[in-house]
């Protein structure tokens, strides 16, 4: 071996025995922290407008009639209608017949809803609410056993319109 390789091992070895016998040394440092408050809120629906008119205005007994409702939305975010349900009828909303006779022919009025609906209310603001219409078919049916004393009454009815927020991300 020429002496100029042989230096190069015995350093080469010399230090491989300082490392070997001093091991390697090393520190790692950390740390972390915790962000100040992010803060963020929900957003709060807005109530709907909801209006509705019967197809027909005067029913004979067993006759049915669609009711429109107008939904508005005023929400900034689109609403999707799921259920409409009728408010159960009291003897104040029915007028025009004797007072004895608005509890029995209250009986005489069916009310129907629907459910598994999906009718969509575009996204609107407080200045200008998107509306929709939802369309009942036969929502108000006189019954064919309405007795002659509840012959020309009116009746007011109600309907309580159920809407979720329509987020499919």
């Amino acid at each position: 071996m020429q002496k100029r390789s042989k230096r190069i091992l015995a350093a080469t070895l010399a230090a491989a025995g300082v490392l070997a016998v001093s091991g390697i040394a090393y520190a790692v440092y950390s740390t972390q922290k915790t962000s100040s408050a992010v803060a963020a809120e929900s957003n709060a629906i807005v109530e709907l407008v909801v209006t509705g008119v019967p197809t027909d205005t005067t029913l004979w007994p067993n006759q049915a009639t669609d009711v429109t409702l107008t939904v508005k939305n005023s929400n900034d975010t689109q609403l999707k209608i799921t259920k409409v349900e009728p408010v159960a009828l009291t003897d104040d909303d029915i007028t025009n017949i004797a007072n004895a006779s608005r509890e029995t022919c209250r009986g005489f009025l069916q009310l129907t809803g629907a459910s598994g609906l999906s009718d969509a209310v575009p996204a609107g603001t407080s200045a200008s609410p998107a509306e929709t219409d939802v369309i009942l078919p036969g929502a108000i049916k006189l019954l064919n056993t309405a007795t002659n004393e509840c012959q020309a009454m009116k009746f007011n009815t109600k309907w309580k319109v159920y809407a979720e927020t329509n987020y499919s991300e």
